[in-house]
């Protein structure tokens, strides 16, 4: 159902200390159910980082000309461009529409221009929003109260790229960029953080700390911040303990070139000098996890074969073997205590013991340990609430239904090797309303028949007899095609 009440209406009030909260999202058209629901500013974020420009073609040129030839009534303009917009997204529209303006301003009423961009501006459809940052951007600086729509709109990640492409033609173009950029943490952090002048000491320090940090990818904005701080430059001079925990997070962030380049974008003279430098800070400085996890990437990179040495001597010296034994009993640095051999199991089996909402995660790395795959198996047995767990809840919001089903579905995935194990729990697990703990147990079981080498109906009676209940009951088809994929 669509909503019809102003986006700029719905974001004030669920401002909270300036900005939105995390849980904030847009309200999103669900009147087709299979129509994908993109996170807030993700459809824009991954056509710029994934997807080249589509061509804008003579067809759609006609459109937007259809529809500004209709100035007179602003809504069959704006119907003329939903058709634009379901063929073109409107990010990738702006030049199109902001040319057709430019090259027609003989016949297009700068007034009637204007009042079409207030109007969509403070609409309730997203992509006219959109629209109307699109042309707001093309008149002089806006007065304060159409600044002030502007910053409040760029809160929400959805707009906040079409926000800074307005600001960036302001008189105090980057104050405003920085402002916005500190008050948003999904894609608009990582628009804002590429189109931020480093300007002043206060913007560099601010990115060094915190302009990676986007509940999205890090990787994303590293190279900006690398580039934008002189991190090069940076380890030629004095750092403090904190920048250079804060200068090795940014380069764990540039190793992660899974969605853009990073470290592999650099020279390789300014890589493998900027790696020297760090390393002589690292030796004599205090070690963190970050700086930990650093000397572990660079030991196993064959790019940085030659500072090897120095990178396995210093994560295995006492300062950095103190510092991921102390970070166990938190349940933290496995990875680092496998790397240096650094003794693990019984402490976070201990933080799992003590806190296992933040501890749960680690039982992968003990149920490959004989002496305490038991031990683990029955902490979840007695931290899940099993019984209430078969049951759909009534209230959803009120309930850790959905995060109870999510540790029941990671432990499963670990008994995969270990046949019968925990036979009780992946019982369970088939009757749960979840569907992603059915899933599991049915990968399961199908594992334990390969790892047997035999048939269910050899494996398990008891298992047996609950996959024919589920088959007789399952109403969904994806796992439905498992059972038979697996040919259980």
């Amino acid at each position: 159902m669509i909503q019809n009440k102003p986006l700029l209406e719905v974001i004030r009030e669920n401002i909270r200390n300036g900005e939105l909260p995390d849980t904030f999202s847009l309200p999103k058209d669900d009147s087709d159910p299979k129509k994908v629901k993109w996170a807030d500013g993700a459809l824009d974020g991954v056509g710029i980082y994934h997807m080249g420009a589509p061509k804008i073609t003579e067809e759609h040129l006609q459109i937007i000309a259809d529809a500004f030839s209709m100035l007179d009534d602003p809504e069959k303009v704006k119907a003329r461009m939903r058709d634009f917009f379901a063929q073109v997204v409107p990010l990738r529209g702006i030049d199109a529409i902001q040319n057709y303006i430019f090259d027609h301003t003989d016949i297009l009423p700068a007034s009637k221009v204007y009042q079409l961009a207030m109007d969509c501006i403070s609409g309730s459809e997203i992509d006219l929003v959109k629209l109307g940052f699109i042309l707001t951007e093309i008149f002089s600086e806006p007065d304060d109260a159409l600044k002030d729509m502007i910053r409040t709109l760029g809160l929400s990640d959805e707009f906040t790229i079409f926000a800074v492409f307005n600001m960036q033609r302001w008189q105090n173009e980057n104050d405003e960029i920085f402002a916005l950029a500190r008050k948003v943490h999904g894609w608009g952090r990582i628009h804002a953080v590429e189109r931020l002048k480093p300007e002043t000491q206060e913007i560099k320090d601010w990115l060094l700390a915190e302009g990676i940090e986007n509940n999205i990818v890090q990787a994303y904005s590293a190279l900006d911040v690398y580039q934008k701080t002189d991190i090069a430059a940076l380890l030629k001079t004095e750092v403090t303990d904190t920048q250079l925990n804060q200068i090795a997070r940014v380069l764990l962030a540039m190793f992660d070139e899974g969605p853009v380049r990073g470290i592999s974008a650099l020279p390789e003279v300014e890589s493998q000098t900027m790696i020297g430098d760090f390393l002589r800070h690292a030796e004599t400085q205090p070690a963190s996890l970050c700086i930990c996890e650093l000397l572990r990437q660079l030991s196993g990179d064959k790019r940085f074969q030659k500072f090897y040495g120095r990178s396995v001597s210093l994560l295995n010296s006492l300062k950095c073997r103190e510092l991921i034994s102390r970070e166990l009993t938190n349940g933290n640095a496995v990875d680092l205590a496998e790397a240096t051999g650094v003794p693990y199991q019984e402490k976070i089996f201990a933080h799992m013991q003590s806190d296992f909402e933040k501890g749960f995660g680690n039982c992968g790395c003990l149920i490959k340990d004989e002496q305490y795959r038991e031990r683990v198996i029955d902490l979840f047995r007695h931290a899940l609430p099993l019984q209430q767990m078969l049951h759909e809840p009534e209230n959803e919001e009120s309930s850790n239904y959905k995060l109870n089903y999510h540790k029941l579905s990671f432990l499963l995935q670990f008994l995969n090797p270990y046949p019968l194990c925990s036979t009780d729990l992946v019982i369970a697990a088939m009757k749960m309303p979840d569907v992603f703990c059915r899933t599991q147990a049915i990968r399961t079981i199908s594992e334990w028949c390969t790892v047997k080498n035999c048939p269910l109906s050899e494996l398990s009676d008891e298992l047996c007899h609950a996959v024919e209940q589920l088959k007789s009951a399952e109403t969904d088809a994806h796992i439905r095609h498992l059972i038979d994929e697996k040919g259980l």
